[in-house]
């Protein structure tokens, strides 16, 4: 089921990404301020850190990061990634985030 789980999602972003590209998807960009969404997540899922033991840090070069993005887009897009980064971290193990 796993197998089969994991396929069905490669389709789907297959497609997700052919739609993009072929403009078929209206993205709706708008300000948002990257380092402040990054720490809102962070908070969100500091519970999956902390039950693993995972030390998770943000490093930012700047106290803000203003870009014109589709919101709901990147705020999956963050999440799948530090949902990934969390699940193949070890127990007791770190994940350091630049932004």
């Amino acid at each position: 089921i796993q197998s089969t789980e994991r396929l069905m999602l490669i389709v789907e972003d297959t497609l997700t990404v052919s739609r993009i590209e072929n403009g078929k998807i209206n993205l709706k960009k708008e300000p948002l301020d990257l380092v402040a969404r990054v720490e809102y997540i962070l908070d969100i899922y500091h519970i999956q850190a902390e039950e693993k033991h995972v030390k998770v840090s943000l490093e930012t070069e700047f106290d803000s990061a203003n870009v014109q993005v589709d919101i709901n887009k990147i705020h999956e897009v963050i999440v799948n990634i530090y949902g990934n980064a969390l699940k193949f971290t070890p127990v007791k193990g770190s994940i350091k985030i630049h932004v």
